[in-house]
C-alpha cells in the first residue's frame, strides 16, 4: 500500500528548517519522496492509497533514544524487586516499557544493558511481529568487574582473557553491540565512580575483539581516568563523561576530547545533564572556567569536535521519558529545539551505524515517522502531543494508544 501524508510542516531531521505544506510519500515501508508539495511528484492513481491529513501538525522522524535499560529497575522500587525474581515477568515488564515508548514517538531504542538476554528475546519477538514495539538495538548484559558497576546484572570480567570470552559469548548469542562499564557508577554504591575499572590495555583488547566481530563498543564513563583509557583504546561511544577527578572535583582534559574527536567518537549525554553544577578543575592552564554541569562539559567536547547526541538513560518505567526530558532541556535554555531534534534522531542513528536506514526523512530510508500536533520548533511541548506513529510505514500508534493493524483507530 502507498501512503501519502499531506499538510503541515516537515522536520526531516537533517537540521534544516521546517518546510511547510509538506508531503511525504511512503511505499513498501520506505520513504519514496518528501518535501514541500510543490517539489514532490505524487504517484499516479493507485488502487491502494491511504492519505493521512497532517494539517496544522508536524511530520518528523521517529525519535531515536540511544540509551535505555528496558529490563532493569530501581533497587528502591518494591515492584521491580519482585519482578526481577521471575524471568517471564521481566520480559513482560520490558515489553510494556518498550510499547509505552513507541506510543510516545520513540521508534528506535538502544538498550545498554539489563538482566540476562531479555532484551534480545524482546528484539526478536518484535521483529517477528509477535508483538508491537520499537526497533531495538541491544547489548544484552553489560560487561563489568567483580563488585563493579551493575555487577548484579552484568557479566563479570576481571582480566583480558575474561573480556575476550565475555564478548565472544555475547556475540554468539546475537547482541548488536557491546556495553562495557569502564568506571564505577552511582547506581552501584560499592563501585567507585571516579576510578577506572579497566586499564588501557584491557579496553584496547576489548575493542579489538569486538571490532573483529564487527560490533561497536559503548562505554559507561564517569571518572577522568576511565575516560582517558576509553578514548585511547578507541571505544565507539562515550557515555556520560562526567570528568570526575580521582578523589574530588572535576578534571576536564581538552587533549583527550580532541583525541576523541580525531577518532570520530560519539558522546551520549542525557538531558538530565543540565541539572547539577559541580566545581571544575579544568586541565588546560589559564582557563577561566569556574563551574560546570555535565552539559557544559558536553558542550566543551562538542566545541572540540566530538559528535554529541542526547539520550534518556531511562530505566524500566522511565524508559519512555525521553520526550519529556527533551522538552525540559530545551525549556531550560540549554539547546535550541531544532538542534535537540537532530541530536535525538539523526546523530544517534549515525552512532548506531544505522544512518542509512533511520534518523531522517529522506528517500530510501525506513518510514519511521511521527506526526505531532503543532510545530516543535516554535513550541517544544508539541513533542508530547503525538498524533500518530508509523514504523516501517505501518501505523502502530494513534494518540498515545498502540494498535496492531495497519489502519488508524476510529475516533
Amino acid at each position: 500500500m502507498i501512503k501519502i501524508i499531506r499538510g503541515g510542516y516537515l522536520i526531516d531531521g537533517t537540521g534544516l528548517k521546517p518546510q511547510d505544506d509538506a508531503v511525504v510519500v511512503i511505499e513498501n515501508g520506505k520513504i519514496k519522496a518528501a518535501g514541500s508539495a510543490k517539489d514532490v511528484t505524487l504517484p499516479k492513481e493507485h488502487a491502494h492509497v491511504l492519505e493521512i491529513n497532517a494539517s496544522d501538525k508536524t511530520i518528523m522522524p521517529g525519535l531515536v533514544d540511544g540509551h535505555v535499560h528496558l529490563a532493569l529497575g530501581s533497587l528502591n522500587d518494591p515492584i521491580w524487586n519482585e519482578i526481577k525474581k521471575v524471568p517471564e515477568l521481566i520480559f513482560s515488564y520490558a515489553a510494556g516499557n518498550a510499547q509505552k515508548a513507541l506510543a510516545k514517538g520513540i521508534t528506535t531504542m538502544q538498550d545498554c544493558g539489563g538482566i540476562d538476554l531479555t532484551t534480545l528475546w524482546l528484539r526478536e519477538a518484535i521483529r517477528k511481529k509477535f508483538l508491537v514495539g520499537p526497533k531495538l538495538v541491544v547489548a544484552g548484559a553489560p560487561i563489568t568487574t567483580t563488585s563493579g558497576h551493575l555487577y548484579f546484572v552484568g557479566i563479570r570480567a576481571d582480566n583480558a582473557d575474561e573480556l575476550r570470552k565475555s564478548i565472544r559469548w555475547l556475540v554468539e548469542n546475537g547482541v548488536d553491540f557491546i556495553k562495557i562499564m569502564a568506571t564505577g557508577g552511582s547506581m552501584t554504591p560499592i563501585s567507585n565512580r571516579r576510578r577506572a575499572q579497566y586499564s588501557i590495555s584491557e579496553l584496547t583488547i576489548a575493542v579489538e575483539e569486538a571490532h573483529r566481530l564487527k560490533k561497536r563498543v559503548v562505554a559507561h564513563l564517569n571518572g577522568t581516568e576511565g575516560i582517558k583509557n576509553a578514548v585511547k583504546a578507541g571505544v565507539d561511544v562515550l557515555v556520560h563523561c562526567n570528568w570526575l577527578g580521582e578523589d574530588e572535583g572535576i578534571e576536564y582534559d581538552e587533549s583527550i576530547a580532541r583525541l576523541a574527536a580525531s577518532k570520530g567518537l560519539y558522546l551520549d549525554v542525557g538531558p538530565i545533564a543540565g541539572v547539577t553544577k559541580p566545581q571544575v578543575n579544568y586541565a588546560r592552564k589559564g582557563s577561566e572556567l569556574k563551574e560546570s554541569s555535565r552539559w557544559d562539559l558536553a558542550l566543551l567536547m562538542k566545541s572540540q569536535g566530538v559528535k554529541v547526541y542526547l539520550s534518556s538513560d531511562g530505566i524500566g518505567n522511565d524508559a519512555s521519558r525521553f520526550v519529556t526530558d527533551l522538552k525540559s532541556f530545551v525549556e531550560s535554555g540549554n539547546i535550541e529545539p531544532l538542534e535537540a531534534i537532530t541530536m535525538a534522531t539523526k546523530i544517534p542513528a549515525e552512532a548506531m551505524g544505522l544512518a542509512n536506514k533511520i534518523g531522517t526523512i529522506e528517500p530510501g530510508k525506513d518510514a519511521d515517522i511521527i506526526i505531532v500536533d503543532g510545530n516543535p520548533v516554535e513550541d517544544i511541548a508539541a513533542l508530547e502531543r503525538v498524533d500518530m506513529v508509523l514504523l516501517n510505514g505501518e501505523i502502530v500508534a494513534v494518540k498515545g494508544r498502540i494498535h496492531v493493524n495497519d489502519a488508524p483507530m476510529r475516533k
